[in-house]
């Protein structure tokens, strides 16, 4: 009797556990009342629009308000993106980069901030950096050369590339100062 007690309550579990994970994904029937909601932002009226620039009606569901993200984040000037894959929207800062996405041969785009962390023997600091602009190639070389006219032209095949980079102290562990030296 125990033991077939114990088979019921697996079985249940398992069962209820599984209509649970069915009903977080799947489809649900529900009344949407449409009340012609208005949207503002520190008073001024916000038109909340899809990423085709259609307008959207807010919409209330069992006591609750749901809004567009895309025009909220738009409003509050974020940055949205659908991840299908992990079924996720994603809102970030305008500038914001996910370091992760980023390497040497994918580089960030210009203006979006990289935040980095350097440890040596003295000191421990976090900073952002965010190259503002980049001019390379025939353009850079005139600027070099105009700047002093003994700097050498680059030889065949290779080209001097200028970049304007701001880089933004976070933190310092020793409260000490920094040198960013090349």
């Amino acid at each position: 009797m125990k033991k077939t007690g114990k088979i019921l309550i697996a079985v249940l579990l398992i069962a209820v556990l599984a209509v649970t994970a069915i009903a977080s994904t799947g489809s649900k029937k529900a009344e949407l009342f449409y009340r012609d909601i208005k949207l503002t932002l520190n008073g001024q009226s916000v038109t909340p629009k899809d990423a085709n620039g259609n307008v959207v009606e807010p919409f209330i569901i069992d006591g609750t308000t749901y809004l567009p993200v895309r025009a909220v984040s738009d409003a509050l000037g974020l940055n949205v993106e659908w991840d299908s894959a992990t079924s996720t929207v994603k809102l970030t800062e305008k500038g914001y980069a996910d370091a992760s996405k980023y390497s040497r041969t994918n580089p960030a785009p210009t203006g979006t901030a990289q935040t980095f962390t350097v440890s040596n023997y003295t000191n421990e600091y976090t900073a952002t950096a965010v190259v503002n602009s980049v001019e390379r190639g025939d353009a850079a070389w005139q600027k070099i050369k105009a700047a002093n006219m003994f700097n050498d032209q680059p030889d065949a095949g290779k080209e001097y590339i200028l970049a304007n980079v701001s880089i933004t102290l976070v933190s310092s562990k020793n409260d000490s100062a920094v040198s960013f030296a090349t």
